[in-house]
């Protein structure tokens, strides 16, 4: 099983959700799930971290030219996954290309976590993965969001997903697939369950 782990790539080591997804990392790791991420800091370091150190394998998608964190032990950089077509004039692969790519090599995982309060990335990433839930994949895909009740101020959880009903943007049907956590265990025991 493919796990996507997703979040805020601005958290430090130290910091509550950095600690909580090298914990998820490793629990992925021992039910021998592989661990995807967008290859950089934060968040995907921490899962792929956890990942490694437990003995698991991790996948990172790049771009931009960027290297890959520590922790990732194949790095997949999508500018080389571009039709030459894609490329500019200067033949550099175009930005917009690259992220849409990354994007969708993410969402071909079997399952997600996320962290709560991520940013415009994470914020895509979940809205992506709630229209592909609701209008293409034909299995459904657990998501996992982790909400520590440590940071009450986070507002990503079941509040969220009620305004997001209410605005029409997450449908009913895909709902049951979705459920928020307060720890790294319940996050991963939901999704790979």
């Amino acid at each position: 099983m493919i796990i996507s782990c997703l979040g805020s790539g601005e958290i430090k080591a130290g910091h509550i959700y950095y600690d909580a997804m090298v914990e998820v990392g490793r629990l992925l790791a021992n039910k021998n799930c592989i661990v995807t991420t967008g290859a950089f800091g934060g968040v995907m370091e921490a899962a792929a971290k956890g990942a490694m150190e437990a003995g698991g394998r991790t996948i990172g998608y790049t771009i931009l030219g960027k290297a890959s964190n520590t922790y990732i032990q194949t790095a997949i950089d999508c500018r080389g996954l571009l039709h030459p077509i894609a490329c500019l004039e200067n033949e550099q692969p175009n930005p917009t290309i690259q992220y849409a790519i990354r994007l969708g090599c993410l969402l071909s995982s079997d399952g997600f976590i996320l962290t709560a309060g991520g940013g415009p990335g994470s914020m895509t990433e979940l809205m992506a993965i709630i229209n592909l839930s609701a209008k293409i994949w034909k299995k459904p895909k657990k998501v996992s969001i982790l909400k520590l009740k440590e940071v009450p101020a986070v507002s990503w959880g079941n509040d969220m997903f009620d305004t997001l009903y209410k605005w029409g943007v997450f449908p009913a049907k895909v709902q049951k697939n979705f459920r928020v956590f307060m720890t790294p265990e319940e996050a991963v025991d939901w999704v790979t369950g």
